[in-house]
């Protein structure tokens, strides 16, 4: 008779283990995939960061500041002419 009884505790215990080690690997995976999600957005982030910086570089040089600003706003300084080309008609 306690043979049985320690069968059946030792039965217990080894499928109590047995879902706990389960909890732990699905815990796990799910961990690994969230880790994965995060690393994927932080390398978008440095990305964006990089391009950001380059941008703030390019425009802190007056000469490309004035270009874009020429370009985005149809901008002129007062000594400059304006020259509009329109295509030829054609009939």
């Amino acid at each position: 008779m306690t043979k049985i009884l320690l069968a059946v505790a030792f039965s217990a215990v080894l499928i109590i283990t047995a879902f706990q080690f389960y909890g732990i690997a699905k815990d796990t995976v799910g961990l690994e995939e969230e880790a994965e999600l995060l690393r994927n957005e932080a390398n978008a982030l440095t990305k964006e960061n990089q391009e950001t910086r380059e941008k703030i570089d390019y425009l802190g040089k007056a000469e490309n500041l004035i270009q874009e600003i020429k370009t985005k706003f149809n901008y002129r300084l007062p000594e400059e002419k304006t020259i509009i080309v329109a295509p030829e008609k054609r009939d």
